[in-house]
């Protein structure tokens, strides 16, 4: 999606506030359905303003943003972790768009990015951007099917990894989980924190997309069970969960 079109799509939501706002001069809505409208409508903004703000001239082609990206607020927030810390590995659950970017992030310094991904296809195809994009380097994209894993009192189908040590990585500075998909099981995220703790930095940051979702507030719950640590949740159209773990990194979540 390019830059214009992203601009056009804010002018749009821009003139659908304006609207709403000159028909409840008309009595169309009542004052609690007016703020309700407006802030799913600055919500929408807020999004496209990340979007606005993340098409960067740093890759070759646009790049095919689509409701199952990881939504952009979200990355936004991990850019602005980037400029604070020093952050040289990360794991990322799901393979997609953000993948290229957190790739961009970590090139600068010489970082590592393995992304863990279901679909055999998509995986082949995320690879072959990142190898246009002159990201191979950095960027590996690890094809996994989905097995069963018992965790935290339930069995979830998850990506087919044993351990950390499965991914080449002495340790993990950065956590994002944004798969496998909701549709393929009940639960489906929520082994990724109890597998892969053993291997977090002490002051990991896990970054759980969907938050909003019932199913991922049990999994931040449980999660906040097994492994003490302070969440964040953002606000707007998509809302992300941020965790930054406290205590010792020799952890057993499982």
């Amino acid at each position: 999606m390019s830059g214009e079109t992203l601009v056009a799509l804010a002018v749009v939501l821009a003139a659908m506030a304006a609207a709403t706002v000159a028909t409840l001069a008309y009595g169309r809505y009542s004052k609690r359905q007016l703020e309700r409208r407006l802030k799913r409508i600055e919500a929408r903004l807020g999004e496209l303003s990340s979007l606005v703000t993340l098409q960067e001239p740093v890759f070759s082609r646009p790049l095919p943003w689509t409701s199952w990206t990881l939504s952009a607020g979200c990355l936004l927030r991990i850019r602005d972790s980037f400029a604070k810390r020093p952050i040289r590995t990360v794991v990322e659950c799901g393979a997609g768009i953000s993948t290229l970017h957190i790739g961009r992030f970590l090139a600068a310094d010489g970082g590592r990015l393995v992304a863990l991904e279901d679909d055999e296809v998509w995986a082949r195809a995320i690879q072959r951007l990142v190898k246009e994009e002159g990201l191979s380097d950095v960027v590996t994209v690890l094809y996994r099917p989905l097995v069963e894993h018992q965790v935290l009192g339930h069995r979830v189908r998850w990506y087919d990894l044993g351990s950390p040590a499965d991914l080449g990585l002495d340790s993990i500075d950065l956590l994002l989980v944004d798969g496998p998909p909701g549709v393929s099981g009940p639960m489906a995220r929520l082994p990724a924190l109890p597998i892969l703790a053993p291997a977090l930095a002490d002051d990991a940051e896990i970054f759980l997309d969907d938050a909003r979702r019932p199913e991922e507030q049990e999994i931040l719950r449980l999660w906040q069970e097994a492994l003490p640590s302070k969440l964040e949740t953002s606000r707007g159209a998509r809302p992300y969960a941020r965790l930054v773990l406290e205590g010792s990194p020799n952890r057993q979540g499982n």
